[in-house]
Formats: C-alpha cells, sequence, structure tokens
C-alpha cells in the first residue's frame, strides 16, 4: 500500500491535485484509520499498469521530446500517429526513457 505522498510521487501530481480528484471520485483511494493510501490493485485498475511500471514511465512529453533531440511538436504528432509507446495517466502521456533509446536523433 502507498501512502498519498508516496502515491502522488509515483503518479507525478502534487498531493493537492490528487487529494482534490479522490474528492471529485476521478480517482479512487481506500481511507485506513483517517488517512488515504492507494494499492497496486487499484493503480492496475483504474490505469491498467502497477506502481512499479508506472515509475518506468518518468518522462513527461517534454522531457522525452527533448531526449529524443525532437522538436515537440514533431514528437507529440509522433506519439498521436502511435509511433511512440506511452501510458496516459490523468491525461497526460509519461514515456519510459529506456523505450526512448531506439528514437535518439531521429529526426
Amino acid at each position: 500500500m502507498y501512502n498519498i505522498d508516496a502515491t502522488a510521487e509515483i503518479l507525478g501530481v502534487s498531493k493537492s491535485n490528487l487529494y482534490g480528484l479522490y474528492k471529485c471520485g476521478k480517482f479512487n483511494m481506500i481511507k485506513m484509520h483517517g488517512k488515504l493510501y492507494v494499492t497496486d490493485e487499484l493503480l492496475i485498475k483504474q490505469f491498467g499498469h502497477s506502481a512499479e511500471e508506472i515509475k518506468q514511465y518518468s518522462l513527461t512529453a517534454k522531457e522525452a521530446a527533448h531526449y529524443t533531440s525532437c522538436n515537440y511538436s514533431t514528437f507529440r504528432n509522433r506519439v498521436q500517429a502511435g509511433k511512440v509507446p506511452c501510458i496516459r495517466i490523468f491525461d497526460r502521456d509519461h514515456f519510459n526513457p529506456s523505450d526512448l533509446r531506439k528514437y535518439r536523433d531521429w529526426e
């Protein structure tokens, strides 16, 4: 189980943002003894990936574009075309640096 601090770090959002998503029902957490927790099962149910898998996808789109030495808009077009593997969490794409190695110097 991951507390709200660890969950926010794993998902790459702030604690207040995560709590707001929980309050409006867009993110499920378990409340125990007055504290919020999330399990790998809940993460898999909501995003299709466990915490360890999500941690591997640590780059944002801007960071991934820089990592591949590609223009941001060109990179986003390639992502939308399905040419670059990513996972989607809270309407944001996250990228795995090891998956992007073959796209370095892509221009």
